[in-house]
């Protein structure tokens, strides 16, 4: 069983659609997940960074200018992401562990890595060139994941 976290952009990539591209990829390789032999795990900030970008996008408010409707656009994203992923939790010492790292871009970045670590995620799934380059776990591009779960 291969353990794989999905990074933010990948999330987003898989429920909003903004790349063509890569969200077919994230959907082909999630879909590919259900025969059992990959677990997906998903960062809890990730969630409200991806409720966040679907309540408060341009594009998104221009799509659905009604806020109730934006809600439950973002409620039907996060449905969706618990059925196929496991929430791995942010507490202290996930915290402290990113407050730590030096080796990726950003915060958010370190705390994607921590909880990749602490849930014992073998694969970060993300599109950020700059994020995850460390090599432990290993990452794949949407494309990459693609190829890796269907083959």
């Amino acid at each position: 069983m291969v353990r794989i976290l999905l990074d933010t952009n990948a999330i987003l990539d898989l429920v909003f659609g903004r790349y063509a591209e890569r969200h077919k990829a994230m959907l082909n390789a999630v879909r590919g997940c259900e025969e059992g032999t990959h677990e997906l795990y998903v960062a809890a900030h990730s969630l409200c960074d991806m409720t966040y970008v679907l309540e408060n996008n341009a594009g998104m408010k221009l799509a659905i200018p009604n806020k109730a409707e934006q809600r439950a656009c973002a409620q039907y994203a996060r449905e969706t992401v618990f059925r196929f992923c496991e929430v791995c939790p942010i507490d202290e010492r996930v915290c402290w562990d990113a407050h730590r790292d030096r080796d990726e871009p950003d915060f958010e970045d370190a705390l994607v890595m921590a909880c990749a670590r602490a849930c014992g995620a073998e694969v970060i799934v993300s599109s950020d060139s700059r994020a995850f380059n460390g090599g432990i776990p290993r990452k794949l591009s949407p494309q990459e994941f693609e190829r890796f779960v269907c083959g």
